[in-house]
């Protein structure tokens, strides 16, 4: 957690193909365009939020998705929860993995980041790509899809739901 923290001081909004974000393309390995996506990995026009998850898991010694796609972590690592499931859950380890759904953008369509905070009714996330930025952001956590936690590796402090947060707002989302 302490890496993705380090990153929010980073800017990356306003310039022509950060070169913060073209490094976290090359960092997570997302070197080609896979079959699903309709977007060119390794720039920032690119919604880069799963190239900051792969960079921050990599910089750590775990292997990512490898894929452009935030829902390509629906599947990756171990199941914390999914789906429905997500409600009835008291707590999620800090710094699990967490994959929303974009109602308005389709099925294949999504947002991933890191929990960093949890209360009654959502979750608040490190991610990229969050208004143009690294940053931390409160979503709804009907929007949850699936909570991963990376295969063999110990949680060892959990977020439990609560009270709401300071001042949930909107956020854009690659």
């Amino acid at each position: 957690m302490q890496i993705g923290q380090v990153e929010i001081k980073k800017r990356t909004a306003g310039l022509s193909d950060n070169p913060v974000i073209v490094d976290y393309w090359r960092r997570a390995k997302i070197l080609k365009k896979d079959q699903v996506s309709t977007w060119e990995p390794g720039n920032d026009e690119t919604p880069w939020c799963a190239a900051f998850i792969g960079a921050m898991l990599a910089d750590c010694g775990i292997a990512g998705s490898h894929k452009a796609l935030a829902r390509s972590y629906e599947t990756w690592g171990e199941a914390v929860m999914t789906g429905e499931a997500a409600m009835r859950w008291a707590s999620i380890p800090l710094g699990a993995i967490v994959v929303l759904n974009r109602p308005s953008a389709g099925p294949t369509k999504g947002h991933v980041g890191f929990a960093v905070g949890a209360a009654e009714k959502h979750v608040e996330l490190i991610g990229g790509n969050q208004n143009d930025s690294v940053s931390r952001a409160w979503f709804p956590k009907t929007r949850i899809v699936a909570v991963r936690w990376p295969k063999g590796e110990p949680a060892s402090e959990y977020l439990l739901w609560g009270a709401a947060p300071p001042k949930a707002r909107r956020t854009r989302t690659g």
